[in-house]
């Protein structure tokens, strides 16, 4: 499945005011995705593919609920411009 996220394409630029798109909300967003994706398919855990600005906000929801997640793949993240940002195992 490919997520539009919030602030983009049709979802952009009424439906969300500016403030709302952080990282946090993003991140917070993809937990609420996944949850409905899980019950969807009656899955207990998913796989995360993040890509870009993707890997930012899949490690930070794998952070905040690895529970979620058999396993975070990440594709082309910059390490150097995000050094705060540390990937946790979601096994």
């Amino acid at each position: 499945m490919i997520w539009e996220q919030r602030g983009c394409a049709k979802s952009y630029p009424s439906r969300h005011p500016q403030s709302a798109l952080t990282v946090e909300q993003y991140g917070a967003d993809i937990i609420e995705l996944t949850d409905m994706l899980r019950a969807r398919f009656d899955e207990e855990k998913i796989y995360l593919v993040g890509h870009s600005w993707g890997t930012i906000i899949g490690v930070r929801a794998a952070q905040a609920r690895p529970d979620l997640f058999h396993r975070l793949m990440v594709e082309t993240v910059l390490p150097e411009t995000y050094p705060k940002l540390s990937v946790a195992s979601a096994d």
